[in-house]
């Protein structure tokens, strides 16, 4: 279904303001045509107390068009420390007529604003790269942890599938690390919104 007084448009983004890190999404390729552009579009999105937590805007799947790679934050008012609904990652499509497509969805990835420790908002940030993307979350208190998340467009499943995954943990106190990473050999074929982060090997500290 398309997205109410959606438009053609060119690539904008939004991070939020506790991502420790942040990466330009890749440029978008050039319209056809002259379009307008920004979380206009999205404002569907933004119902029942729901918000557009970030919106990048580039190329998903490689047909040249600007798509939409959306984390939509919840209501979640009144939630105790460490509890609270998942944010809602969103891949939106432009089709032919300009109009931006819901075509995958994931509730799992990135967790609640108050499911990160003591260092905060345990959502990083979101990136879009060539044919693909990158979810970044990061959190905890004394031990702080952080995963990266890429996917890339398989075109003969004409899916997003996870092709590599980062981990790590810190001791802020004693400087002990852990990070390991799992590529898509060893992860098999995981579409996007089938994906979910519980079932992978944590980096967890001797």
């Amino acid at each position: 279904m398309a997205l109410a007084g959606c438009n053609t448009s060119e690539g904008t983004s939004s991070t939020p303001a506790s991502a420790s890190a942040t990466t330009p999404s890749a440029s978008a390729p050039a319209p056809a045509t002259p379009q307008a552009s920004g979380p206009s579009e999205l404002r569907a999105l933004e119902v029942n107390g729901a918000r557009v937590l970030s919106s990048q805007f580039g190329d998903l799947n490689g047909d040249g068009r600007s798509d939409a790679l959306v984390v939509v934050d919840p209501a979640s008012e009144g939630q105790a420390a460490g509890k609270g609904p998942s944010r809602t990652v969103l891949l939106l499509i432009r089709d032919a007529d300009g109009h931006l497509q819901r075509v995958a969805q994931n509730d799992r990835i990135i967790p609640c604003e108050r499911c990160g420790g003591l260092a905060g908002d345990p959502f990083g940030y979101a990136r879009i790269d060539k044919e693909g993307f990158t979810l970044v979350t990061e959190g905890g208190s004394r031990e702080r942890w952080g995963n990266e998340f890429t996917f890339k467009f398989a075109t003969e499943q004409e899916a997003w599938i996870l092709e590599v995954v980062r981990r790590g943990v810190r001791d802020t106190a004693t400087g002990a690390t852990r990070k390991f990473t799992l590529t898509a050999k060893q992860l098999g074929k995981v579409k996007f919104e089938d994906f979910d982060p519980s079932t992978l090997p944590s980096a967890r500290l001797p």
